[in-house]
């Protein structure tokens, strides 16, 4: 599951935009409550990322330490972060449990959006595996 995230309208109505040819782009390897720690209020346009999601992954050693407080302190952060108008991809799935799904992932974009975040998108996609002979 994909969902797409946009800061409330209200604070996207109260930004000036402007444009240029020029293209800035980083990249940020780490804990991410780290990173988004040291960065400014209102300095990133988009985030994408792909999280630890219900231990199906294994992230040397990350998912170890991902949970419910884990995710909330990422979330405040990136609202923090992210500027009014600006884009948060979260890519994520669910674990399938006697038979269901957690929900993990609809709870996440619920909480987000108690936050204040807009929910704008949520695309789910079945993924096809093609074996190699």
């Amino acid at each position: 599951m994909i969902f797409s995230l946009h800061k409330s309208e209200r604070m996207a109505e109260e930004k000036e935009y402007y444009y240029n040819n020029s293209v800035n782009t980083t990249l940020y390897n780490g804990d991410a409550e780290d990173i988004l720690k040291s960065m400014e209020d209102n300095s990133v346009d988009c985030v994408v990322t792909s999280p630890p999601y219900d231990n199906l992954r294994s992230y040397m050693g990350v998912g170890d330490t991902w949970n419910h407080g884990k995710f909330c302190a990422i979330e405040q952060e990136l609202y923090r972060v992210v500027k009014p108008g600006g884009v948060v991809v979260w890519v994520v799935n669910d674990k399938t449990e006697k038979g269901s799904e957690t929900g993990t992932s609809f709870r996440q974009a619920l909480h987000f959006m108690d936050i204040g975040f807009n929910l704008n998108d949520t695309m789910i996609w079945t993924k096809k595996i093609r074996f190699l002979c």
